[in-house]
């Protein structure tokens, strides 16, 4: 939280100098949806018999997160800061643990807080119509319940549900977020306008951890990135 706050102080003080007193405000409303995504990790218990070797999945391929920006315009360029949640599931599936075994974790429910500081160029190509770019940079914050796991299946065997469901462990964690992207603006009035983006968004890593059957707990840390459509419908004042 406290990254969370520093970056919006650091926000206000750059809205509030001189070289931005004159632009104009203006609000996103944003749907994010993730087209593809590949799931990744590290183990760092590496001294142990049971620790995860490698990773693939589809990641959060197919999730959806809604947001809102708030930021200032002016000329060509543009910097908001944009509040973004999630409330999903990761494909951690094909796990291959030390031991041999092979792991299919299915997938793990999540719920995703991002924070995105944004720098945007807009370069107009008709009174209506603009090519944009942009580049950010925020913090990312995790939380994973215990007993949202499913589909847990060892060398082949499905582990019933209940089974699967008494190992996942929950935790909270916070990272650094990325993104970068570029896309369309349709003007419909002076004030609204449409945003069509495509944008890759690294959204950091959280830790996904399992109890064996003696107790051990078993941790990961999953990496959580997409590429992503999104739509924003952006209003100045």
């Amino acid at each position: 939280m406290i990254k969370q706050v520093t970056g919006a102080i650091a926000l206000t003080t750059m809205l509030a100098s001189p070289l931005v007193a004159s632009a104009d405000w203006m609000m996103d409303l944003r749907y994010n949806y993730a087209v593809m995504s590949d799931t990744s990790g590290s183990d760092p218990n590496t001294d142990l018999a049971d620790f995860t070797s490698s990773f693939n999945g589809d990641g959060i391929e197919g999730e959806s997160s809604f947001g809102i920006g708030i930021g200032k315009s002016f000329g060509d360029m543009s910097v908001s800061l944009a509040y973004e949640s999630m409330s999903g599931e990761t494909d951690v599936s094909g796990t291959t643990l030390g031991n041999g075994t092979l792991l299919n974790a299915g997938k793990e429910a999540f719920d995703m807080e991002n924070f995105m500081l944004e720098l945007g160029l807009n370069s107009g190509l008709t009174e209506s119509i603009a090519l944009v770019g942009m580049v950010g940079l925020g913090v990312t914050s995790f939380d994973n319940e215990a007993n949202r796991i499913s589909g847990l299946v060892a060398n082949g065997a499905a582990v019933g549900a209940a089974q699967a469901n008494a190992g996942n462990v929950g935790s909270s964690s916070d990272d650094i977020s990325m993104r970068i992207g570029g896309g369309v603006e349709f003007k419909f009035a002076e004030t609204v306008s449409l945003l069509t983006l495509l944008q890759y968004t690294n959204y950091g890593s959280y830790e996904s951890a399992l109890q064996a059957d003696d107790g051990t707990i078993r941790k990961s840390d999953v990496d959580v990135e997409a590429t992503e459509l999104s739509m924003r419908l952006r209003f100045m004042f």
